[in-house]
């Protein structure tokens, strides 16, 4: 996603160009002892393959319902 941003050029960057890549970014808010379950998982795996080699549950809070990771 950040890769996205600083490829767009100095001179074309606008709001809506910023908002087009942001729109598709997906987050997630972690506790602490999560976080450190993460950490070991840097580098070897991506994306929500990091929360399920960590067996962290994932809930989406747009839908209202825990994510199948498993």
């Amino acid at each position: 996603m950040i890769i996205k941003l600083f490829a767009i050029p100095k001179d074309k960057i606008s709001i809506n160009e910023i908002q087009k890549v942001t729109e598709k970014a997906e987050s997630c808010t972690v506790s602490l002892d999560e976080h450190a379950k993460l950490s070991v998982y840097d580098g070897k795996y991506h994306g929500w393959n990091r929360y399920k080699m960590a067996k962290i549950r994932v809930f989406d809070k747009q839908k209202g319902n825990y994510i199948e990771l498993y």
